[in-house]
């Protein structure tokens, strides 16, 4: 097979199956999320089910365009430098709702836990700019003849695209975790541990959506139009900010073991609602036992118990 098309085919392969191995993860996380928060609001679920539901259809996009690049158009080099399948097209759109509907909740939390209009406001800044690149190049891309014209002619758009995903999950990664530190003064040590745990994993899901949005914006930037290892990470986007999505509901469940172990109320270090009717039912019973001793003239005792 030709050099050229170990370039193309080599990461859109490796992007594949990182991406499909990462649905799985989504899929299992939906499950717990299901089976552990029953009573969670609706509208939480149904941003849960859309997510999910957006992710299966990214995915049976992402099936779609290797069987048109590595089955059908097998050996077929010219192929690559035609318009692109639909199938491809259509992973840009599905991408573009998850990011918009995490981020979206990632940042109302943010205001809700804060009540920092300035903060969110910023990032709802950034994130508007991303999604209006976003839809300007969706636009764009439908009436594309060729993927090599498209990413020439728009070059600076979709590092202007990739440059605003980046500052918005830097930007809410700094927001969330100068609010967590904040917290962390007035609380006592056991707690503190608690949430700088927190705060690393807020960075740790946070950061790595961005690392994947620069290291996209270096690979196309550096790397020749020919070599696909920018599409290869892009599969792969979406999966990472539902996966961070889920993450963040499922770990209310460790939140409330914290709660009895320490018999503190850590509600205010999470920034997701927590659902009453999953909690486990308490149940106090007290006992009273009431013993009463009666001495006689003769000096016998007599003890009378009761409850």
């Amino acid at each position: 097979m030709p050099e050229p098309l170990d370039d193309i085919l080599g990461p859109i392969k490796v992007g594949y199956a990182v991406a499909t191995c990462l649905f799985g993860v989504v899929t299992a996380q939906t499950y717990i999320y299901y089976r552990g928060f029953t009573n969670d609001p609706p509208r939480l679920k149904l941003l849960v089910t859309t997510v999910w539901l957006a992710e299966c259809a990214h995915q049976l996009c992402l099936g779609h365009t290797m069987d048109v690049y590595v089955v059908k158009s097998f050996g077929l080099a010219a192929k690559f430098s035609e318009r692109p399948p639909v199938s491809l097209i259509a992973t840009v759109g599905f991408t573009a709702i998850v990011t918009l509907l995490v981020t979206g909740f990632f940042v109302y939390r943010l205001w809700r836990s804060t009540q920092k209009v300035i903060h969110a406001a910023i990032i709802a800044v950034l994130l508007t700019a991303w999604f209006i690149t976003t839809c300007v190049l969706g636009r764009l891309s439908s009436r594309l003849s060729s993927l090599d014209v498209f990413l020439q002619h728009y070059k600076l758009l979709i590092l202007a695209q990739w440059s605003c995903s980046a500052a918005v999950d830097v930007s809410l990664t700094v927001a969330l975790c100068s609010d967590m530190f904040a917290r962390r003064r007035s609380v006592l040590y056991r707690t503190a541990r608690i949430i700088d745990r927190l705060m690393m994993w807020c960075v740790a899901t946070g950061m790595i959506t961005s690392i994947s949005a620069v290291a996209m914006a270096i690979c196309f930037s550096t790397l020749s139009v020919d070599n696909r290892v920018f599409m290869g990470i892009y599969f792969t986007n979406s999966r990472l900010s539902s996966n961070s999505l889920l993450a963040a509901l499922n770990l209310r469940r460790s939140l409330r073991r914290i709660d009895s172990s320490t018999g503190m109320d850590m509600g205010y270090l999470s920034t997701f609602p927590q659902s009453r009717a999953s909690q486990p039912n308490a149940e106090v019973r007290v006992h009273v036992a009431v013993t009463t001793e009666i001495r006689s003239q003769t000096g016998n005792m007599t003890r009378l118990g009761g409850k």
